[in-house]
């Protein structure tokens, strides 16, 4: 009966943890570079129609930096069931990933696919819990450090590119 019991509860506290966990972004500069060397895609599409219930969404490729996709090419996109980054918005968003063989793009798990638009959304807070501002100066401040790394990787990008 021990055993059973031990065995439920085992079970129980699984239940509700996450199939993975996202390092932190560390040199945005060098995870760049990585993300961008190991992935068959790096490109900007702007986001036209997100299906949250299947996971899906759909896009137009506005500027590619690695890859073989053409500007104005529409692909549907698959997110990840268990990982970030989520797609679930339209508009600008850089995607890191590969094609399917049934031709869907999906993006990297745990990767830097971001919103250009709200990049806040996918990457992480990177102020020191010891700060001395409010929680509102700490979130403005991470929502424009945010959109300051979103501006180095598409610089980085499109050097990388040539």
């Amino acid at each position: 009966m021990k055993y059973l019991v031990l065995l439920i509860s085992i079970l129980l506290t699984n239940v509700n943890d996450n199939y993975c966990t996202c390092p932190a972004l560390g040199n945005t500069e060098k995870e760049t570079a990585n993300e961008f060397n190991n992935s068959e895609l790096v490109l900007i599409g702007e986001v036209t129609r997100v299906n949250s219930k299947d996971f899906k969404y759909e896009f137009i490729v506005c500027e590619v930096f690695k890859g073989d996709l053409k500007e104005n090419m529409k692909l549907e996109g698959v997110n990840p069931r268990t990982c970030n980054p989520i797609v679930d918005e339209n508009g600008q968003w850089l995607l890191f990933g590969e094609l399917t063989e049934k031709n869907k793009f999906v993006h990297n798990d745990c990767g830097l696919t971001n919103s250009l638009i709200k990049p806040w959304k996918n990457l992480p807070m990177t102020l020191s819990p010891r700060s001395q501002k409010t929680h509102k100066e700490k979130i403005k401040t991470w929502k424009d450090e945010t959109l300051k790394i979103t501006d180095k990787q598409l610089e980085l990008l499109r050097k990388l590119e040539n």
